[in-house]
């Protein structure tokens, strides 16, 4: 299947590369292409990479749209062009079907998920950053806080979810070396 058929199939079903499920952001190193994405009014944040400070595009992504749509698809950053996960890369080589591919995604989107309802329930509504960052929040938060039976069950499950999803993405996602 060709690469064009497989996004339109998988990619617009997913957008777990944006959604801060897979990345908690996206490097600009090239200051041009962050001026154009500041210039679509999207919110880069500065990081330091070596011994220059990179922009970078917080995910979840803020031009992601409904049906997993991008609204500066194409001006886009390089790096999100480029990427390409490892599901993809099976799907246009034939080595997984499409159904199970799709299959592959809701089941890691439903892991996402029981994640972002267990950091809600923990106190961490902050949808807007990714989850390994609201995961991280919280693991700072908790030596502060008075854990409660139910609260410590609670982060128990929540770190059992994350350490699942984490493998989820690791096997199907990370387009590897």
């Amino acid at each position: 299947m060709s690469l064009d058929d497989c996004i339109g199939h998988l990619c617009l079903r997913c957008g777990i590369c944006c959604n801060g499920i897979l990345f908690g952001d996206v490097r600009i190193p090239d200051p041009a292409e962050a001026r154009q994405l500041e210039a679509a009014r999207l919110p880069l944040r500065g990081k330091t990479q070596g011994r220059s400070v990179c922009a970078c595009l917080p995910q979840p992504c803020p031009a992601l749209g409904k049906g997993n749509l991008c609204a500066v698809y194409r001006d886009r950053p390089t790096r999100c062009r480029q990427f390409e996960c490892a599901l993809l890369k099976q799907a246009v080589a034939g080595a997984i079907a499409l159904p199970q591919a799709v299959r592959v995604i809701r089941e890691t989107l439903a892991r996402a998920q029981r994640v972002s309802a267990l950091l809600e329930a923990l106190g961490n509504h902050r949808s807007d950053r990714s989850l390994a960052r609201r995961f991280r929040a919280l693991q700072r938060a908790l030596p502060r806080r008075a854990l409660t039976e139910d609260s410590a069950s609670l982060f128990a499950d929540l770190t059992l979810q994350v350490h699942d999803l984490n493998l989820s993405l690791r096997r199907h996602f990370y387009p590897g070396d």
